[in-house]
């Protein structure tokens, strides 16, 4: 049941002035410029600032329109409690002379966000297998046997291929896929290529974690991450690979986990019942 309250200053005036002439039945609160008429008004007045507040608390106290310091205790009651802020996770692939070290614990940073690798890795000559290279126009699009941990800014060398045109040295690659990414071929040879093709590149994927929380931190497939300070053999700039850098989300927000907390009052667990 809701608590009655007046809906303006002057029905608490009034109801003040009618009980003080009842009570008081020789003086006169109705005369507006008696000093007991003024008394009854500034009273009323400071009485009616508290029915606001009576009414918002009212609105605090139950499940659906409660607020930011009450919506927990109803979750818990329940079991729930806020999804608190998560950080993002991914790799990003470091170029540079076969050899060189990323160290755990390494710090990047992209746009105003820091990241540290959460192992460390050595840059090598690596070398994958292609399942098939197609060819749509002068845009090869190659399929590797295997997921390749590559970003866009490396370079590709591609060998092994019975048809020349295939065959290049440092190709400027675009990736498109886990397993995939194209490159621009030179003439129009067969589709699609055939041979025991390998693709060749120089080196490491480096996996991080935001220091920061929030949807902020999540950082799209070929995004830069600037090492803070140099290593040898390791060029300065890593970038996020296909996987991008992701999970990283807000708080969750009061009216987000109400409507958790409500949904399970109002759809209790049950035997046989979905939920």
């Amino acid at each position: 049941m809701s608590v009655g309250t007046p809906d303006n200053e002057q029905t608490v005036i009034d109801n003040i002035t009618v009980d003080v002439a009842r009570a008081a039945p020789d003086s006169n609160p109705y005369l507006l410029v008696h000093w007991l008429a003024s008394l009854l008004r500034g009273l009323g007045r400071r009485i009616y600032d508290f029915y606001p507040d009576l009414r918002a608390t009212e609105k605090r106290l139950m499940p659906d329109t409660a607020d930011a310091e009450t919506a927990p205790r109803w979750g818990a009651i329940y079991g729930k409690t806020i999804i608190p802020a998560s950080q993002a996770t991914g790799s990003a692939t470091a170029q540079g002379v076969a050899g060189g070290f990323i160290p755990l614990g390494k710090t990047f940073t992209s746009s105003d966000q820091g990241y540290t690798s959460t192992s460390s890795a050595t840059i090598s000559d690596n070398s994958i297998s292609v399942l098939s290279i197609t060819l749509s126009g002068t845009i090869a699009t190659v399929t590797t046997t295997s997921s390749h941990n590559l970003a866009s800014a490396v370079p590709v060398t591609i060998v092994d291929a019975v048809e020349p045109e295939y065959n290049v040295t440092d190709a400027a690659i675009t990736v498109t896929g886990l397993d995939t990414f194209t490159y621009t071929v030179a003439g129009s040879p067969t589709s699609p290529a055939t041979g025991t093709i390998l693709a060749e590149f120089t080196s490491a994927s480096v996996p991080v974690i935001s220091t920061g929380f929030g949807l902020s931190t999540n950082l799209a497939s070929g995004s830069p991450l600037a090492m803070q300070s140099p290593e040898v053999d390791v060029n300065d700039t890593l970038n996020v690979d296909f996987g991008a850098v992701g999970g990283g989300s807000d708080e969750e927000t009061i009216d987000e986990f109400k409507r958790r907390y409500l949904e399970r009052m109002q759809i209790p667990l049950a035997q046989g019942s979905a939920s």
